[in-house]
């Protein structure tokens, strides 16, 4: 009894029916042979059975509907009530997969965070190379508009703007081609 009542959902019952179907024929033909006792018997085997076939259509019912429960919490998000140790009975292939999920979706999801704080990162590095340039570029145009300026701090300002513009350009660059990297 206990051999059919743990169904195993991974395997074909085939031969295990027919080995059921076959002892209860068996056992019916005994009881009969017994007369009225046996009737009498076979009544009660039968309840019996039926009993324990409805207790675990049950049980399964409400593994089912445990599983099902899971299933709507992981698809809302949640995937941190996944228990491992709990009884699921004939589900347990199918806790143990989303398990699986959950620790998949975990790791995507850290790896997915980790991604964005380093795009964070690299694009504030970026910005902050590229104004720097650009702020000593304006200081420098501002300092050669001066009327006070030398031609000597000209020739110096104009040479600094050089350095600046092609610093400048080569960031640019960099980033243009990380861009079709990415």
């Amino acid at each position: 009894i206990h051999s059919i009542l743990s169904v195993d959902l991974t395997k074909k019952n085939n031969v295990m029916i027919f080995v059921t179907v076959f002892a209860t024929l068996l056992l019916i033909a005994f009881l009969l042979q017994l007369g009225l006792f046996g009737l009498l018997l076979l009544f009660i085997l039968s309840f019996a059975f039926i009993v324990l076939i409805l207790r675990k259509q049950d049980q399964i019912q409400l593994q089912y509907a445990e599983l099902l429960e899971t299933i709507r919490r992981i698809g809302n998000g949640n995937f941190n009530d996944i228990s491992e140790e709990a009884e699921h009975g004939i589900f347990k292939l199918a806790y143990q997969a989303l398990s699986h999920v959950r620790i998949g979706f975990k790791e995507a999801v850290r790896d997915e965070v980790k991604s964005q704080n380093m795009r964070t990162e690299l694009l504030t590095n970026v910005s902050h190379d590229l104004k720097t340039p650009v702020t000593g570029i304006r200081n420098y145009v501002e300092l050669l508009q001066n009327p006070e300026t030398t031609q000597e701090q000209q020739s110096e300002y104009v040479e600094k703007l050089d350095s600046y513009s092609k610093r400048l350009t080569v960031l640019i660059e960099d980033l243009f081609e990380l861009s079709k990297v990415n």
